[in-house]
């Protein structure tokens, strides 16, 4: 009698190696938070002529989600000093025939809500706002007559709501953004020491400037 044959191996079924899917990268909040510094320098608005100062702003916005996070709202506080001195004459001063000098400092306290638009483009980010603006102002004069005689300081204070255009350009440098900013701001003054005038000014600005 003949052997039965060896049955055949079964073919082995090929084993499917599925990759696991790659994780999706997690979208930004949208959260916004920057620091600029800068000075203030022209004041086209003024009759006082205030004098060029430092100008120091914290922002804190949200990047809305719609237009591709193009629009945002930022939450703006700075802080600038600019003064001006001079000297005037008045028939109540008898020496130095009757002039007198005078220091005036001017303290801003801002506060603005601003509404931007941004262009992407790669790394470069054009961008422009607008969007009211608090002062909350103090006035200081003082100043001298006569042989140092001192004329006690005045104060006055006063809070006005005003105006402010951006316009500025970032660059993605690390985490976040470089940028250079250029503002509009104004308000109306009517202090009795400065008299009917404003805050208008133009400032110039450096800052950094992450979304998270």
């Amino acid at each position: 009698p003949t052997a039965p044959a060896e049955p055949a191996p079964a073919a082995t079924a090929p084993t499917a190696t599925a990759s696991a899917p790659a994780p999706a990268s997690a979208e930004p909040l949208g959260v916004l938070v920057g620091l600029k510094v800068g000075g203030l320098f022209a004041q086209p608005f003024t009759s006082g002529k205030l004098g060029a100062s430092y100008v120091v702003d914290l922002e804190v916005g949200y990047l809305l989600p719609v237009l591709e996070r193009r629009l945002g709202v930022v939450l703006e506080v700075g802080y600038s000093e600019p003064g001006a001195k001079g000297t005037q004459t008045d028939p109540r001063v008898d020496a130095n025939g009757g002039s007198y000098t005078w220091t005036l400092n001017q303290r801003e306290l801002m506060l603005g809500l601003t509404a931007t638009f941004r262009f992407p483009m790669d790394k470069l980010t054009p961008y422009a706002g607008i969007g009211p603006r608090v002062w909350f102002l103090q006035t200081l004069v003082q100043g001298t007559a006569g042989d140092g005689n001192v004329i006690s300081q005045t104060r006055e204070q006063s809070t006005k709501v005003g105006l402010v255009v951006p316009v500025g350009v970032g660059y993605q440098i690390g985490p976040g953004s470089a940028f250079f900013e250029a503002q509009l701001l104004w308000a109306q003054l009517d202090h009795r020491i400065t008299g009917d005038s404003s805050v208008g000014a133009l400032t110039t600005s450096v800052g950094y400037r992450m979304v998270f």
